[in-house]
């Protein structure tokens, strides 16, 4: 909630471009948070990204892309959706170890522990 939206300036244009070029369904928000968070893709309903002040400073043209650009894929590719349906699934069937190897469960085990 501490972060104001990023809707002019070279930042803004980089990031549509992005997003134009991934393609996205839907519109993707920019925001600019000025607390020491990383870059992250959030909003089931709202989707946005939100990125620390300081990395806009900090870091260089090519660096701020590649950032913006993995965050909005994780939204082209539908990974909170995902990780919300793998969160229900576990806390319906915590019981079932089928559910725990379910390809779905390992993709995300997989995502999480390579990064």
């Amino acid at each position: 909630r501490r972060a104001r939206q990023l809707d002019t300036g070279r930042w803004h244009e980089m990031f549509s471009l992005l997003a134009a070029r991934l393609s996205l369904g839907r519109s993707v928000s920019l925001l600019l948070s000025s607390e020491a968070v990383p870059p992250m893709a959030v909003g089931l309903l709202r989707p946005c990204v939100i990125v620390p002040a300081s990395a806009l400073r900090g870091l260089s043209s090519q660096q701020i892309r590649t950032i913006l650009a993995h965050e909005l894929a994780h939204h082209k590719r539908a990974d909170l959706w995902i990780n919300l349906l793998q969160t229900l699934l576990g806390i319906l069937w915590w019981f079932n170890p089928f559910v725990l190897r379910s390809p779905l469960c390992r993709r995300f085990r997989h995502s999480h522990t390579a990064s």
